[in-house]
């Protein structure tokens, strides 16, 4: 029976963490936390509960997960969020599957927004590949929204169930969280050239209004939909703001 390496980077998730090795407990026959520092119970909460504490100082989102799947040992590698955990449904199907386990896998994932799940505005099902034969796949470099990169044919299957995502639980920590989002997003931009920028600083906004709102059904979601429309409206003026500033001090020699 192929093993599974479960690969969670973490800082200060001591409200999440545990959540998190529960719903997997049973499934994985190690489960690595990569520490970047936490000064809260996130250490403590993780070794009493069986994970294994890797503490690195932090190297970017892609970099620390990569670092983490170098110490796994089994057969298969999964990549969880420490604000993640497995639906029952997602549970059962993978330990009843576990043996007859092939290829790559990619999950749905829902949501939970201050308190309630999110099933539009672009936010679900948002597929996620998270289970590869290890060896087969490593994260890319980018400042934020990383991806996991298949370098080897591999065929993806989607099983039944969900990853549970606890993001975020109060609006200001959405807002705190987008700007963080959006400082690290303009780096990349930041390459682009300035008409594209400055274009997009104003154009982006509505059109990414409108996609999560109106043509994402963002408004069943209700007072919780409208505040994921109007942060994520905020983040793309934002990031290209802040590219257009870190552009011209490049192009300034600053």
């Amino acid at each position: 029976m192929p093993g599974i390496s479960v690969i969670a980077i973490a800082k200060n998730e001591e409200r999440n963490i545990g959540r998190m090795i529960e719903s997997v407990r049973g499934l994985a026959d190690e489960i690595i936390v990569v520490d970047g520092g936490s000064t809260d119970k996130t250490v403590e909460i993780s070794e009493s509960l069986g994970g294994l504490v890797i503490a690195i100082p932090w190297q970017g989102y892609g970099k620390t997960k990569n670092e983490g799947s170098s110490h796994a040992k089994s057969e298969y590698i999964f990549f969880l969020d420490a604000d993640e955990s497995l639906s029952p449904e997602l549970r059962s199907w993978l330990i009843a599957n576990k043996a007859n386990l092939s290829g790559a896998y990619r999950f749905r994932r829902l949501t939970n927004y201050c308190g309630r799940w999110i099933r539009h505005g672009g936010w679900y099902p948002g597929k996620k590949l998270r289970l590869v034969p290890r060896g087969t796949a490593s994260w890319d470099h980018k400042e934020v929204h990383e991806t996991l990169l298949l370098n080897k044919d591999c065929k993806i299957s989607c099983p039944p169930g969900n990853i549970l995502h606890h993001s975020y639980y109060t609006f200001e920590e959405h807002r705190v969280r987008t700007n963080k989002y959006a400082m690290l997003a303009a780096i990349e931009l930041s390459k682009k050239n300035q008409i594209t920028l400055r274009f997009k600083k104003w154009l982006s906004p509505p059109i990414r209004f409108l996609q999560t709102w109106i043509f994402g059904l963002g408004f069943l979601d209700g007072n919780a939909g409208w505040m994921i429309a109007k942060m994520t409206a905020w983040e793309g003026f934002l990031k290209h703001r802040e590219a257009l500033r870190l552009k011209t001090l490049q192009e300034n020699g600053a």
